[in-house]
This record gives C-alpha cells, structure tokens and sequence, in this order.
C-alpha cells in the first residue's frame, strides 16, 4: 500500500499557494474580521460554514474532486478548512506575542 506521505506535502504546498492566491483576491479579511470583532473567535463561524458545505455536499454524493453546482469541490472546502484553522493559529501566535511585548514594557 501506498504511504500519502509525498501526497501530504503536495498538499501542504498547494495549501501554501491557495492562502496566497485567496488572500490576493480577497485582501487579509480573516484578520481583518478577527480584529473588528475584537478577536471573537470568528473561526468558528468560518469552520462551522465550511464543515457545513462539506456534509451538505457528500450528502448529495458528489465526486469529491469534481467542481459541483456551487463551484466547489468537497476537496476544495477541506482545503479551506485547514487554511483557516492555519490562519487562526497564527493570529493566535501572533496575538501572544503582542502581549508579552506589552507586558514587557511595563517593567521598562
């Protein structure tokens, strides 16, 4: 049997191009919308409506590769899935990092 280890990291490229693509389309609005609302977690809503495309379309049995009515794969939601989890970690990396600077200046 085939490991999908090399499959993994085309993967992980290919999700690497997706966030640049996307966010060249559609400016940094994961980050944007986080900051509106004052960091909420936003992430949910955001997994919530992607793990709600992905049941609604294998539901319909779609080919899981293939375009469908909405011009989405289920490939394609899973693949937003893991960008956005991706990008919420980051922010959350970054947010703690801004709070120990913060906590850092007030002892100077």
């Amino acid at each position: 049997m085939e490991k999908p280890d090399n499959e993994i990291i085309k993967i992980y490229e290919e999700l690497k191009g997706l966030y640049i693509s996307k966010n060249s389309d559609y400016g940094n609005s994961f980050q944007e919308v986080r900051e509106e609302f004052n960091n909420f977690p936003v992430i949910l809503i955001r997994l919530s409506d992607k793990f709600k495309r992905v049941k609604n379309l294998l539901s319909q049995k779609y080919d899981c590769t293939i375009e469908n009515p909405n011009n989405e794969s289920v490939e394609d939601s899973l693949l937003d899935l893991a960008n956005y989890a991706i990008m919420e970690v980051a922010c959350m990396r970054v947010d703690e990092k801004e709070k120990v600077k913060t906590k850092e200046k007030k002892w100077f």
